[in-house]
Order: structure tokens, then sequence, then C-alpha cells
């Protein structure tokens, strides 16, 4: 066998063999990368500071603790014609409990929430949950506060709804499941703001946990799917019933979209009943 031959043929296997171990060396560098930002972002966000409920919020205030303090972090386009924004507020958790002192109490400023380097003020930032939401007019520099009340804000979206702006909010004001937690496992309600008349307009559904919404192209609508919790544990389980309903925006109106009657024949069909 010619020598030449053999160390040509052991080369390009040689060769073969560099190239694939090149190519493995950089998928487990892309993949650990990729992994590591994951995980980043994972802890990022489950670290998030939660909103605790009323009671235990108002227990804090009467012994002058402050866990967490409001926090301005996003700006977001709501009306591209008018260039109105909206500013969610978060919060961010203090790492050591703050002293909330007579004077800020009292005090018709900013409470001390300003004062970024006295006191125990060392805090990491939220990115996730929300307790209230501004609305900022370029126009005049005015700023409108949407909710007076305290409360956890879960979703925020932005929608043109024909033709014209809206703001959708689902939030929950009722620690419905005792855990001492306001968040997205408590009952939440859905919220809607209206650009053109600057007004917030709270969608009542009784006995139920909004989950999502559809608008319908066109109509001033949606589709609103709530969940029901049948075991009166205080929060939806998504192996729990569905319903849906409709809302009009124009009337403020929200009704069964399916009728009472056709649920009936549904059911009884299901049943084995006909």
């Amino acid at each position: 066998m010619d020598i030449n031959k053999i160390k040509d043929f052991n080369q390009k296997v040689l060769a073969i063999f560099g190239s694939l171990a090149i190519v493995l060396i950089a998928i487990v560098i892309i993949w650990t990368i990729t992994e590591y930002f994951r995980s980043m972002s994972y802890n990022r966000y489950n670290d998030e500071p939660e909103i605790v409920s009323n009671e235990k919020a108002q227990e804090n205030y009467d012994k002058n603790i402050r866990t967490h303090q409001v926090s301005f972090e996003s700006f977001r386009l709501v009306d591209t014609i008018n260039n109105v924004y909206l500013i969610p507020v978060s919060q961010s958790a203090l790492k050591l409990e703050e002293y909330i002192s007579k004077k800020d109490k009292s005090s018709n400023g900013t409470l001390g929430l300003l004062d970024m380097y006295g006191g125990y003020s060392d805090f990491y930032y939220d990115y996730r949950s929300y307790n209230n939401a501004l609305i900022y007019d370029s126009r005049d520099t005015s700023i409108q506060k949407l909710f007076e009340s305290r409360l956890s804000i879960n979703r925020i979206n932005i929608e043109k709804i024909a033709g014209k702006p809206f703001v959708l909010i689902a939030a929950t004001d009722k620690d419905t499941n005792k855990d001492d937690i306001l968040d997205a496992s408590d009952s939440k309600t859905l919220y809607i703001y209206s650009v053109d008349s600057k007004t917030l307009t709270e969608i009542k559904s009784k006995n139920t946990d909004f989950v999502d919404y559809k608008v319908i192209s066109g109509k001033e609508q949606l589709i609103i799917k709530y969940g029901l919790d049948k075991d009166k544990n205080g929060t939806y389980n998504w192996d729990e019933p569905m319903i849906m309903k409709l809302y009009s925006i124009r009337d403020n109106k929200l009704s069964d979209l399916i009728a009472s009657d056709l649920i009936n024949e549904l059911q009884n069909t299901l049943d084995g009943k006909n």
C-alpha cells in the first residue's frame, strides 16, 4: 500500500474529526451561554417583589415599616397621533425594612421615596408586577393616575379597538386565596381605559376570575373569558370550567355570549341525557 496515500487518508480523517470537534465545542459554548442568560432571566422574574395584601400592608404601616418603594421603569406609547404615553408604576423591594417616620406619614410630599441614599434604601428593581399606572399627555404635560385604591396589576395591554386607543388592565385588589399576597393567583378584574375620553371602566363580573379577552375586529366589543371558582377556594384553577361573555364598550354592557338554553343542551348531551 502506498505510504503517501495512507498519510493523506489519515490527514483527511483527522481534519474531519477536528472540524467535528470544533463544531461540537461551539455548540456547547452557545448552549452554555444561552442557558446562563435564560437562568438569569428566570431568577430575576421569580425574585420579583410581591405585593402584600391590603391587610398585611396596613399591619406594616401601623408598625411604621416600609418593605417596598415605588419605581418607574418603562414608558409605552399609547396614542401615536396625540403622543400619549403609559407609565406603569412598579415596586422595588427593600433589602432591609425601612422605618416610616411620623414626618413621612404626615407629609404631602414624596414620603421619603426619592431619598435614594438615606436610611435603608438599598433595593433591587422589578420589571413585571405593577401597583398602578399613569397616563402622560405630552401635549400639556399632564399626568393622570388610573387607580385610587391599592391593588396588584398582573397584565397591561395597549389595543386599537375600532380605530381608537385603549389600555386594558387585569388587576386584583382582594387576597381571595388568603396567602397574604396580591398576585395573579387571586381573582382578577378587567379594566378598560379610553384614551379619547380619559375614563377608566371596571368590567364587573360576579363570582368569576378574568382569564383572557379577544377584540372583535371592526367593533367596539370584546369577548372575555372568565374562570369559575367551582371549589370556592378563592382562586381559579385551570381544570375548572370557563365561561365567555360579550362586552360592549359603547354601552358598557356585559352579557352572556352563549345563551343558557344552549349551554343546557350541550350539558345534557355531555351527560348522555339526549
